[in-house]
């Protein structure tokens, strides 16, 4: 991703910019990159309108240098006409405005869900290569999008990155997140190094170095530089081993 003016700072559209995992993001991103947060809801510096609307979403676009898409439904249990609706066309919607403004990157955030049926053979660490798994139809619809990011990388010469984020949260308290668990600053550094990616597509696991950790990191560390600095076993002392998240796929993660 290049700057479109000498001396600027990238304009990077930010969607579901007043959710937690945006929230989390702008700290790491905020330094380097000029943010356009974008939601149907109200926030702090947010640009408001329904992206699934083709002329909201093209203006809201408009003069970017680069889109981070983290606007979703993330639930394992949601029916697959939200998450068809929510994600799938939401999603395709994203690009066709990307495509129709001239934005050269994008980067999606997927989820760990769309290999989440790996973990049912227990064979780490789950590699990026390999096809995608959902263990639920939450992850079905993100492996779907990547699928579509493939297509636009191909079709229409824009850079897209699939990031398939874990447990995102500013500490890890639940036992899941000693695998999975991604932290703020890893965030930042990951999402950073796939705006600043010359790959034309990848898909790339989104964890921190957990020590316990089944998901390759070698390839996002090859390809896009990604860098992460922080580990779950750190916090080991503050976990609830008998606390369950709810949000996690019952199949899996």
């Amino acid at each position: 991703m290049g700057d479109r003016q000498e001396g600027r700072r990238p304009c990077v559209v930010v969607t579901g910019g007043s959710g937690r995992v945006a929230t989390l993001l702008r700290a790491g991103l905020g330094g380097s990159f000029d943010l356009r947060l974008v939601d149907c809801r109200p926030g702090e510096d947010v640009l408001v309108g329904d992206l699934a609307d083709p002329e909201f979403a093209t203006e809201a676009v408009s003069e970017a240098d680069a889109i981070v898409h983290l606007a979703g439904h993330a639930s394992p249990d949601a029916s697959w006409d939200i998450l068809r609706t929510v994600n799938v066309d939401l999603s395709v919607t994203m690009f066709e405005a990307a495509r129709r403004a001239g934005v050269a990157t994008f980067v999606y955030a997927s989820s760990i869900h769309a290999s989440g049926g790996y973990d049912l053979d227990g064979i780490v660490p789950v590699r990026t290569s390999w096809p995608p798994r959902p263990c639920c139809m939450y992850g079905a619809s993100k492996a779907a999008v990547e699928a579509i990011g493939s297509h636009y990388a191909d079709a229409y010469d824009i850079a897209v990155t699939c990031l398939r984020l874990g447990w995102t949260r500013p500490r890890p308290h639940l036992p899941r997140a000693l695998v999975e668990w991604l932290s703020p600053g890893d965030l930042g550094r990951l999402v950073a190094a796939a705006l600043r990616s010359d790959q034309r597509f990848g898909v790339y696991y989104g964890v921190s170095a957990n020590t316990r950790g089944r998901r390759d990191l070698d390839t996002a560390r090859r390809e896009i530089g990604y860098a992460p600095a922080d580990d779950a076993e750190d916090y080991v002392h503050e976990i609830d081993f008998a606390a369950v998240d709810s949000s996690l796929c019952r199949r899996g993660l």
